[in-house]
């Protein structure tokens, strides 16, 4: 498992790169102890990775990029280990180092490797200490997100929330189900959930939400395979449950995929009206089209275009849309690790750019009196409060719809991410008036 957990990582280069795919990818045919094992080394030295890349820079006193890609990720996820895993033996630990450099051919390696590793436990403690001028560098460090993402969270938050933030993208992420059945009661599809075995915990912010407290194998379940529950986070949940889109209504997701908020809204419509799943790569209105099948939903079209740019054809044509933009993922850290590590003020800017374009086309093809929810799962002020700044500035038909929300009324509603509760995410409501 190790030589894999290596392979992967070795894969992981920049944003783009994708650790739950490549997990899921590589789990398929190993047991589930193996699976539990490989996915906690992979997502612990990711989520510490500047931290054990601090670590290293002290114990062998080179720069980073001078590293052989394989014998680096040897050294994290050990260093990892010896830190984390503290029920596994240490000569163990080192043990399997050394006996995977000679599995990749790096045999030369071998005792640099070994006389690291025997260095950092000898002095495991000093090298363990975070000894930096900057507090932002001592922030990034401690919680291995780069120094962009500290920068912009300090200057939207105090200090403390912003350690919370931080520290909610290292815990272990939750596992939430919105119930999706047209025939059964919530109250059935739970009682056979936990006649399976399952403890499930219902949601205080959103209908129909549960989390999962021993989700293993829950996929493989009957009920999932009839479409009685489907996975979904309770942010994604609260956005179809705000536009709340009437029965027999037109509408547009203009950023569907992989299609859970898609099939979210055909339920609340009761399989009525249309809905049009929009999604500019066209290989995941597969994923879309699956889950639609499964979740017995029957009123969604599928749509291939690239929401940026303005279509003609759709003006003034849908009654609701969800406007579920690309983002940051600032909310998302936990699910994501790659974010923190590689997301950098300059592509954080040019997706605001992108959303801007994608909203202000949505405007476009709403109707008049229609209504339109803008999400984003990022918890950064310059993709949500400014942009509705922006918004209302260049859309003077628009206005800001009230939400009800845990008994209040809201302008918008903005979840920092809270373990077992819900991940970061924001929501706000437009109504159009021409």
């Amino acid at each position: 498992m190790r030589k894999l957990a290596v392979e992967i990582l070795c894969e992981i280069k920049d944003e783009n790169s994708n650790s739950t795919n490549l997990l899921n990818k590589n789990t398929k045919n190993i047991s589930d102890l193996d699976s539990k094992f490989l996915r906690e080394i992979v997502y612990g030295t990711l989520e510490n990775r500047i931290y054990l890349d601090y670590i290293i820079k002290k114990l062998c006193k080179l720069r980073i990029k001078k590293f052989n890609p394989y014998i680096l990720n040897i050294l994290r996820i050990s260093i990892y280990q010896i830190i984390f895993m503290d029920k596994i033996p240490e000569f163990a630990i080192i043990n399997e180092a050394v006996n995977l450099t000679k599995v990749f051919k790096l045999k030369k390696f071998s005792s640099f490797v070994n006389g690291s590793l025997r260095n950092f436990l000898r002095n495991k403690e000093d090298f363990m200490k975070i000894q930096v001028e900057s507090e932002e560098e001592a922030i990034s460090i401690k919680y291995s997100a780069n120094t962009d993402i500290v920068k912009i969270l300090l200057a939207d938050y105090d200090r403390e929330e912003t350690i919370k933030i931080l520290e909610n993208s290292m815990s272990k992420p939750h596992f939430a189900i919105r119930i999706s059945s047209f025939e059964k009661t919530e109250e059935k599809v739970v009682k056979d959930l936990e006649k399976d075995g399952y403890k499930l915990k219902k949601s205080e912010f959103s209908k129909l939400t549960y989390f999962v407290e021993n989700p293993t194998n829950i996929l493989e379940t009957e009920s999932f395979k009839s479409g009685d529950f489907t996975v979904q986070d309770v942010g994604s949940i609260l956005t179809g449950e705000i536009l709340a889109p009437k029965e027999n209504s037109k509408v547009l997701d203009i950023c569907s995929a992989p299609g859970g908020k898609t099939c979210h809204l055909a339920f609340q419509m009761k399989n009525t009206g249309e809905i049009f799943a929009n999604d500019i790569v066209k290989s995941k209105l597969k994923k879309i089209e699956e889950n639609c099948k499964r979740l017995n939903v029957k009123n969604v079209e599928l749509l291939n275009f690239d929401a940026s740019i303005y279509k003609e054809e759709y003006k003034e044509q849908f009654d609701y849309i969800l406007c579920d933009v690309i983002c940051s993922g600032i909310g998302v850290m936990d699910r994501k690790p790659e974010i923190k590590l590689f997301r950098s003020q300059e592509t954080i800017d040019e997706i605001i750019e992108l959303q801007r374009k994608i909203f202000d086309n949505a405007v476009e093809y709403l109707k008049d009196k229609g209504e339109i929810v803008y999400s984003t799962c990022s918890v950064l002020k310059c993709e949500n409060e400014e942009n509705v700044k922006y918004f209302l500035e260049k859309h003077k038909n628009l206005k800001i719809k009230d939400i009800e929300f845990l008994g209040k009324s809201e302008k918008f509603i903005k979840l920092l991410p809270e373990k077992q509760k819900h991940n970061g995410f924001f929501i706000i409501k437009f109504v159009k008036e021409n």
